[in-house]
Parts: C-alpha cells; structure tokens; sequence
C-alpha cells in the first residue's frame, strides 16, 4: 500500500503540476496579451503625440499667417485711407484751379476791358489834342479861359 499511496501522491503531484502548467501557459498568453495590448496602447498614444505635435505645429503656422494677413490688412487700410485723403487733397487742387482760372479769365477780360477802354480814350482824346492845339495856335482857347 506504501507503493500505491506513493503512485496516487505522484498522480496527484503530476495533475497539479499539469494544472499549474496550464496556469503558468495562460499566465503567460495573458501576459503577452497584455503586452500587446501596451504595445498597441503605447504606438496609439504615440501617433496622437505625434498628430498634437503636427496639429500644434500647423496652428502655429495658421496664427504666424493670420498675423501676417492682419499685419497687411492694417497696411491695405492705411493706404486706402491716405489714397482717400489725397483723392480729397487733389480735389481741393482741382476746384482751386479751376477758381484760380476763373479769376484769371475774369481779370485777363477786365484787364481786356480797360485796355479797350483806354485805347477809345487815346483815339478820342488825339482828335481832342489836335483841336486844342489848332484853338491855341488860333488864341481860341484864350479868350474863353
């Protein structure tokens, strides 16, 4: 009975060692599982690091643009409001030479004028000359005064 009792606690051991095998094999399936999973888990948090970085990136890219579009928004605005302010500027221009020009118009006809007049007055007063110097020669002109 000695032997048998030997053989049954060898059978015994040999289940138990099975079943402690079996655990040990699925321990280690599960660990590998794990370790995939981690793995994975790890590529995954990688390549969204990676996509943050390159979104991080482009949104720096997009402000560095929209601070330069701003900068030449600011620029474009000045200018149109000194291209406006010149538009005023020569306008003014404009209507001051146009005045100028009626003025001079209006003088050069004046200065015209006088000068028509002057010379109706010379071409009547040289008859008038004449006729005083014929009365003085004739000593007219002295019994009147």
């Amino acid at each position: 009975m000695g032997l048998r009792n030997v053989i049954n606690n060898l059978k015994a051991e040999t289940e138990k060692l099975k079943k402690q095998d079996a655990e040990i094999k699925r321990l280690k399936k599960e660990k590998a599982d794990a370790e995939a999973g981690r793995d994975e888990a790890c590529s995954h948090r990688e390549r969204s690091e990676q996509r943050e970085v390159r979104t991080c990136a482009t949104l720096a890219l997009k402000d560095k643009e929209i601070d330069e579009l701003t900068s030449l928004l600011s620029e474009q605005e000045q200018l149109k409001a000194e291209v406006e302010s010149a538009t005023k500027d020569l306008e003014l221009e404009r209507s001051e030479k146009i005045e100028a020009s009626h003025g001079l118009n209006e003088t050069e006809e004046k200065l015209e004028s006088s000068e028509t007049a002057r010379v109706t007055a010379e071409s009547q007063i040289d008859p008038l000359k004449n006729d005083m110097l014929w009365m003085k020669h004739r000593r007219i002109i002295s019994l009147c005064s």
